[in-house]
């Protein structure tokens, strides 16, 4: 998760890990909890 600096206050969900194998580009940050915004093309 580069240049997303986490806090106490921003929660990983149980997806965070599988979803940035599989390429995520960006985060947003909804309720404290982390969700992605873009995945990278294959």
């Amino acid at each position: 998760m580069n240049g997303l600096n986490m806090s106490r206050r921003i929660r990983r969900t149980p997806y965070t890990d599988r979803v940035e194998q599989a390429g995520v580009r960006g985060f947003s940050v909804v309720n404290h909890m982390l969700l992605p915004k873009a995945l990278a093309q294959r």
